[in-house]
């Protein structure tokens, strides 16, 4: 047998005696203490197979347990985001290689509670704008700011004027067009809240503006409508046709209030039923303060 059969050989038995490579060890570094929302990020040393993530989760989560998170290929460091929950968290490397997931590395730290608050006008007159100041998680895309109606349940936003707090402070707001008490609410949505959870609320009064409009009960299509009108006249508040039951915040041809009084409009080519609106712009869906119905023959 030649020496290179034999060093071959001996080259086998030597890996089958010592198995398969252990794998790098894992190690991680981040703050040991950071306020609830922000992101930070997580610097980690370890096999960075295909499937293995970084995670954060509550302290004494079960294993495969996971929220925030960032698989290493990413990058290094990787950038989490805290929970809105203050408490002891880990932040772990773990891999789906197995059922559940296993962690193999870990370490702790302390998610600490920040101040939050609103603050809004405690009245404002429908279609007017009006600022809403915040204070709370810096630096988190998940909080924003919404106005409901007050006893709106936790969590609903759909339909309402809503911004993220990463678009500014003050953030600049339309009240609606329905009076009555409403609340605006420093809001949430993230893995530790099963629903989105209000961090901070405040209420405001919205007073109804008498606002009119005076056109004829019909018009010939195509022709030319003079509509008076009364109202707050504000930048933003404009007159449009639109047909019957259009969706709030829909308009066809329209003219600002500050054009005059009366504003000109062209009636619609198709012959129905159509109503004129005098509305306000507002950031989300305008709101319509008055309407009146006008036949097009």
């Amino acid at each position: 047998m030649s020496r290179f059969k034999l060093s071959l050989a001996a080259f086998v038995i030597f890996a089958l005696a010592c198995g398969t490579p252990p794998p790098p060890p894992v190690t991680l570094t981040a703050p040991a203490e950071i306020e609830i929302g922000s992101a930070f990020e997580v610097t980690w040393a370890g096999p960075d197979s295909s499937d293995d993530y970084i995670t954060i989760v509550p302290s004494g989560a079960p294993e495969g347990e996971w929220t925030d998170y960032e698989y290493t290929s990413t990058g290094n460091p990787i950038s989490l985001t805290a929970p809105f929950k203050p408490g002891s968290y880990e932040i772990r490397y773990a891999t789906e290689r197995t059922e559940p997931d296993s962690t193999i590395g870990r370490i702790t730290l302390t998610v600490k509670d920040v101040e939050s608050g609103i603050t809004a006008p405690a009245e404002a007159v429908s279609g007017a704008p009006f600022e809403v100041s915040w204070t709370g998680p810096e630096g988190s895309g998940g909080v924003y700011v919404v106005m409901v109606p007050q006893g709106t349940p936790e969590g609903e936003w759909a339909g309402y004027e809503w911004h993220y707090t990463s678009m500014g402070n003050p953030l600049t707001f339309t009240a609606p067009g329905e009076p009555g008490t409403w609340e605006v609410r420093l809001s949430t949505g993230s893995f530790d809240f099963p629903a989105d959870s209000t961090l901070a609320r405040c209420s405001i009064s919205i007073v109804g503006s008498e606002v009119t409009l005076d056109a004829p009960e019909t018009a010939a299509a195509g022709s030319s409508i003079a509509i008076g009108w009364t109202g707050p006249g504000l930048d933003g508040h404009y007159i449009t046709i639109v047909p019957s039951g259009a969706s709030e915040g829909d308009w066809n041809e329209y003219a600002y209030t500050s054009e005059g009084n009366p504003v000109m409009l062209t009636a619609p080519a198709e012959p129905g039923e159509y109503e004129i609106r005098y509305a306000a712009e507002g950031s989300d869906t305008d709101v319509t303060l008055a309407r009146r119905p006008i036949t097009i023959e």
